[in-house]
């Protein structure tokens, strides 16, 4: 999910281009576009429907993890399978919301794209994707549709309407280090979590007890704060609290509920000092990171885990959002692959997308830990599953059944540039909790409502 820049990759199955700074220079006023089979579990995609020649340009975030797959196993079975069709990874580097916004001023966009799920209602209200509700209404049984988590195809929909498969993504999880906890005696956040005793409460107790400090200086801090743009929005859940208003016009973090959520993670910080101020480091000026142990308890999103499982010394697992007041509540963004509006080759995207979104590349994911599985196949049948932790197994087959969508609007990016510099704020101490919800109302909710 994350955005950096990527090394040069090559494969056998497709080509690869770097779309570079010359589209960015031509960014334009956004404008509204123009009026694979369900792989075996051999991971083959055998044509249904055949298809004719197509070129087909796949519009994706550098990773080059994911492209070394696709190049030498998911794209090659495509290909295989449907020998008229070749497809082409265009690598978007540098920002990619800017550069595709760019291609369809230009005239020149894919025929399919990677879609962030924090752009998807803005692109998908430009104009930019295809509805593509009469194609799963055909091929659903065939792309076994009804395989998916019904959360999940949530994720691909935007007032109602299908366009897209929940392709990447996850759920927002509490990582923590098994040795720092044992060491301090404390009970792992996972079993608290079997026995229904993982709560807000039970969190800072543990956050304050694998926290190790001398001196005034910290060595270990026991977890993040997560003051940020939505990423807050589990912990409001928890407590009967949301992020916006019910249609999304408004911001509703200005409720009791909600100003004593926030403040809860303000006091991880600076009342508490389990949760460092952003920027902080440990002692001998270490950065603070789960990685590197100077954090015992990490919460955000699963597709971090891919990294943790690389690392064969680091002893970790995961929990579930603790319980707040009302519930346990976690938040999944998975990211659609969708179809272009003005692609010519709708039919050759649509089984691309298929095959990708299909239960042999969802289970492959999974079993690398890059992805929560989005269909209970993969859940059920990713071998590779019962090697990892116990708790983080538990929810890559099925946490992502108690979450909810991250509460994105149309107007996401307006809205995050006036509303996480007050989250910062009163991360650093800055701003009362009150001061800054009574700043975010006023800068975004004229916002949401024109979005």
């Amino acid at each position: 999910m994350n955005g950096e820049d990527t090394n040069k990759h090559s494969g056998p199955a497709t080509r690869r281009a770097l779309f570079h700074g010359a589209a960015g220079a031509a960014a334009a006023t956004p404008m509204a576009a123009l009026a694979a089979c369900a792989p075996s579990e051999r991971g083959e995609a055998p044509a249904v429907r055949p298809l004719g020649a197509a070129a087909l340009q796949l519009g994706y975030r550098p990773d080059p993890a994911d492209e070394e797959i696709l190049q030498g196993d998911f794209l090659p079975k495509f290909e295989a399978a449907n020998p008229g069709v070749k497809v082409e990874i265009l690598t978007v580097t540098g920002n990619y919301n800017e550069k595709v916004i760019a291609m369809f001023a230009g005239g020149t966009p894919p025929d399919l794209l990677w879609v962030s799920h924090a752009i998807f209602p803005a692109w998908t209200a430009k104009g930019l994707l295809r509805r593509i509700g009469e194609l799963a209404k055909r091929d659903g049984r065939r792309l076994k549709l009804d395989d998916f988590y019904p959360p999940m195809l949530e994720a691909a929909r935007f007032k109602g309407e299908l366009y897209g498969l929940p392709y990447l993504g996850g759920i927002f999880i509490v990582n923590f280090n098994r040795r720092q906890f044992q060491q301090a005696g404390v009970p792992l956040p996972s079993d608290l979590a079997q026995q229904g005793k993982w709560t807000e409460a039970a969190f800072l107790d543990a956050a304050r007890r694998v926290t190790r400090a001398s001196g005034g200086e910290v060595s270990v801090f026991g977890a993040n704060a997560t003051l940020s743009y939505t990423s807050t929005a589990p912990w409001l859940w928890g407590n009967g609290a949301d992020f916006f208003n019910r249609d999304s016009t408004a911001m509703a973090i200005d409720t009791p509920a909600a100003q004593a959520t926030l403040q809860f993670q303000a006091d991880l910080v600076h009342k508490h000092r389990v949760a460092p101020k952003p920027g902080e480091t440990v002692s001998g000026g270490r950065r603070v990171n789960f990685q590197d142990e100077t954090q015992a308890m990490s919460v955000g999103w699963s597709t971090g885990s891919r990294n943790l499982l690389a690392k064969p010394d680091l002893d970790w697992d995961a929990a579930p959002m603790p319980k707040g007041s009302v519930r346990s509540l976690s938040m999944y963004g998975y990211n659609p692959l969708s179809i272009t509006a003005p692609s010519k080759n709708v039919d050759a995207a649509w089984e691309l997308i298929g095959h990708l979104t299909g239960p042999y590349v969802v289970r492959t994911w999974t079993e690398r830990g890059r992805i929560m599985a989005t269909r209970k196949s993969a859940g059920e049948q990713a071998k590779f599953i019962d090697e990892l932790p116990p708790g983080f197994r538990t929810l890559a087959r099925n946490g992502a059944l108690a979450s909810r969508a991250n509460p994105i609007v149309v107007a996401h990016d307006e809205v995050e540039r006036v509303v996480q510099p007050e989250f910062t704020a009163i991360a650093r101490g800055e701003k009362s909790v009150g001061d800054a919800v009574q700043a975010m109302k006023r800068l975004a909710d004229p916002l949401l409502k024109a979005g």
